[in-house]
């Protein structure tokens, strides 16, 4: 299953900007990665920019438990130190591309962060939609 990369508008930069500079190192650590964990982890990490530092300490926690069924939590060692860049990595590591997704919802659900749950399960239904139809 492939997916096409998924344009995401960030209020703060521009979409070109956010991409491919800045702390985020995306040139350089997405775009080696297998297309399909490429736009994945690019969406992933578009909604984890939109936490605020606190938001995010509160997702890694539920990262380390067990929040569903049949997906296991990730050791907070492998958290510890990680920036939104390394979370979204490591969800697709961990999860696959789309365990990844289905995780960050229900997570984003459990933090009342609804707005940005809908909005990423929209931006990656779009993607799939999009890539079935070419």
């Amino acid at each position: 299953r492939t997916f096409k990369l998924v344009q995401v508008t960030q209020p703060h930069y521009t979409n070109e900007s956010w991409r491919l500079s800045g702390p985020h190192r995306l040139q350089n650590e997405l775009l080696t990665c297998d297309p399909k964990y490429y736009s994945v982890a690019e969406l992933l990490l578009a909604t984890l920019e939109d936490l605020l530092e606190v938001h995010l300490k509160t997702f890694k926690w539920h990262l380390t438990q067990d929040v569903l069924e049949g997906f296991r939590h990730i050791p907070v060692s492998q958290l510890e130190n990680a920036d939104r860049l390394d979370n979204a990595k490591k969800m697709v590591e961990t999860y696959g591309p789309e365990g990844a997704v289905k995780i960050s919802i229900e997570i984003l659900r459990k933090m009342n962060q609804n707005q940005l749950s809908d909005r990423l399960k929209n931006h990656y239904n779009e993607g799939e939609t999009t890539e079935a139809a070419d």
